[in-house]
């Protein structure tokens, strides 16, 4: 199968806020572990794309009850880049049967899961269907967790929840204004709702934030907005 971008995002930034990764930083006080140097190790080796020593960190991770649950994720995650799916399937069952059950670990789990599914095209629906459900409960607990509702909007649109979709980029929005990926997602979801006067709302409020000056990026956004044809929309990530 062909390889589809994955969601970026890096657990070490995630659970380490010592480390400046791209993500959210959280520590063992918001429900993770506290990722040992094997974890840190792995994650470094996965984001320079040296994937076999990922893999053997990760798995020396696993072996240490403390860390087990950030090792399977670590692996999930080699696995998903790699496609390899038998690897995948295992990494992730592993990461949830030692998920430590705080809204952090199971959001943390619905964004593997949505990496995973993306890693192939078309995107794999019993991932995005976990993913959806992992990101559900951990709202349940916590709705505010830092980019929660992006990454929800992003499984329900591919599986198809337009309506689910749309609330949660519109969600997202509110609280980030500015962030470039949910006003992303956000329009390209509207596109193709051919909801053009939504769209007009969006750009404006972005245009009006900006001292009037819409960027260049969302000029494209701005011709369809306006009634005229162009071409493909830009891409979530």
């Amino acid at each position: 199968m062909a390889r589809k971008s994955s969601v970026p995002f890096a657990l070490t930034a995630y659970v380490a806020s010592a480390v400046m990764f791209v993500g959210c930083a959280h520590s063992k006080s918001d429900g993770l572990p506290e990722p040992s140097g094997l974890v840190l190790q792995g994650e470094t080796a996965l984001s320079e794309r040296r994937y076999e020593e990922a893999s053997a960190l990760f798995a020396a991770a696993v072996t240490d009850r403390e860390t087990a649950f950030l090792g399977w994720i670590g692996l999930a995650r080699v696995a998903a880049v790699r496609r390899e799916a038998r690897a995948l399937e295992g990494a992730t069952t592993q990461a949830m049967a030692t998920d430590p059950l705080t809204p952090a670990s199971r959001d943390l789990i619905g964004r593997t899961m949505l990496e995973a599914a993306r890693a192939f095209t078309p995107p794999d629906r019993r991932y995005l269907t976990v993913a959806f459900g992992y990101f559900r409960r951990a709202a349940e607990s916590d709705p505010d967790l830092p980019h929660l509702r992006y990454h929800a909007g992003l499984a329900a649109d591919l599986l198809g929840n337009t309506e689910f979709a749309a609330e949660a980029f519109e969600a997202a929005h509110a609280v980030e204004p500015d962030a470039r990926d949910p006003l992303r997602a956000l329009l390209n979801l509207r596109r193709k709702q051919g909801d053009r006067e939504s769209m007009r709302r969006l750009l404006d409020g972005l245009a009006a934030r900006r001292q009037g000056l819409l960027p260049p990026e969302y000029a494209d956004d701005r011709r369809f907005a306006d009634g005229g044809t162009t071409s493909a929309p830009a891409t979530s990530r």
